[in-house]
């Protein structure tokens, strides 16, 4: 586990979900020992209610991870996810986290409008 980081949202089951591509998308739990830990700040005035994240690697979406809980505006959130151990190694690039899309709590959205490159590899049957 990563210093100062807490395990992310998992739901009993397998955790699935469509995301912003159409796909419906895999997020191996946290035992795996693929791990992503994501440090963001809500800078909206508005409450999030979950938001998407994709990682890149060579500007291409190599893996994705969905948060949910409360996340109010301007309050650091520290958590850790489980990811496909497939994803590594991911070269010589250096890999970004960015946010897909964002669900708030009255219920809209926003998508990033400069989605990365799809990767279809990540979708794969559980």
């Amino acid at each position: 586990m990563v210093p100062g980081y807490v395990p992310g949202y998992y739901p009993h089951g397998p955790y699935r979900w469509p995301d912003v591509y159409g796909y419906w998308y895999y997020q191996p739990p946290i035992a795996t020992n693929a791990t992503l830990a994501i440090d963001f700040v809500n800078i909206t005035e508005k409450t999030i209610r979950s938001i998407d994240f994709g990682l890149l690697a060579r500007g291409q979406l190599i893996a994705e991870i969905r948060d949910v809980g409360t996340f109010s505006p301007n309050v650091e959130i520290k958590h850790v996810f489980g990811l496909d151990p497939n994803v590594f190694p991911i070269g010589t690039a250096l890999p970004a986290c960015v946010p897909l899309r964002v669900t708030y709590q009255d219920g809209t959205t926003w998508t990033n409008p400069h989605l990365p490159s799809l990767r279809r590899s990540i979708y794969r049957a559980r």
